[in-house]
């Protein structure tokens, strides 16, 4: 009887736990260095040192009511987190964050779902002089 109650446990717990996911999709992920009517004016995999501002664009899908972020993190270390509530079945949020020249290196912006999973990631690298960031606060925008 021990044996069954452990199994039943560890069944409802296995199936619990695949059903702990949000629904919706990233439709776009881009790295830019600027929003024009709601759209990313350039698609970027490396940003100049010039560059003192970069944001990340993403397009929701099917995410209404869920409050989702954007992780922007440098290396290994997590900097910062942006929140935006969905409003609608599609959205289009972005998130900002100024870099400074010894921030250089690899840098990583992932979009978490409201049940806490990545369910997209962009990776940039920032051609700055490598020193490493300290943590500051990110600044967002959101909007159908």
């Amino acid at each position: 009887m021990k044996r069954v109650m452990i199994f039943l446990l560890t069944l409802s717990s296995l199936l619990l736990g695949g059903l702990v996911h949000a629904e919706g999709s990233v439709a776009r992920a881009i790295i830019t260095t600027g929003v024009a009517d709601r759209e990313p004016v350039n698609d970027l995999e490396r940003v100049l040192a010039g560059n003192k501002k970069v944001l990340f664009f993403t397009e929701l899908r099917n995410m209404e009511g869920q409050t989702v972020r954007h992780r922007w993190s440098h290396g290994e270390a997590s900097l910062a987190e942006v929140e935006f509530h969905v409003g609608g079945p599609r959205w289009r949020v972005w998130s900002s964050k100024s870099l400074l020249p010894e921030w250089g290196g690899e840098w990583r912006v992932e979009v978490i779902d409201g049940a806490g999973n990545v369910v997209s990631e962009r990776r940039f690298s920032f051609a700055g002089d490598g020193g490493a960031p300290s943590p500051e606060t990110a600044t967002g925008a959101n909007g159908e």
